[in-house]
């Protein structure tokens, strides 16, 4: 699953659809991560696919 997300996330960088993802996708997952009461896991994750899409 973390493969297939960077893999995403790469082909994503050099997208015309990057922003829209950024603007659709990540509020869903902060949406997503809000239902799950911030539980440990899900915040693994938003820090995870924050770090993967701002690195630089």
């Amino acid at each position: 699953m973390v493969l297939a997300l960077q893999t995403a996330i790469k082909i994503l960088r050099f997208s015309f659809l990057y922003e829209f993802f950024v603007v659709v996708y990540i509020p869903y997952v902060f949406h997503l991560v809000c239902a799950l009461h911030l539980s440990s896991d899900s915040m693994n994750l938003l820090l995870f696919l924050r770090e993967m899409l701002f690195a630089k």
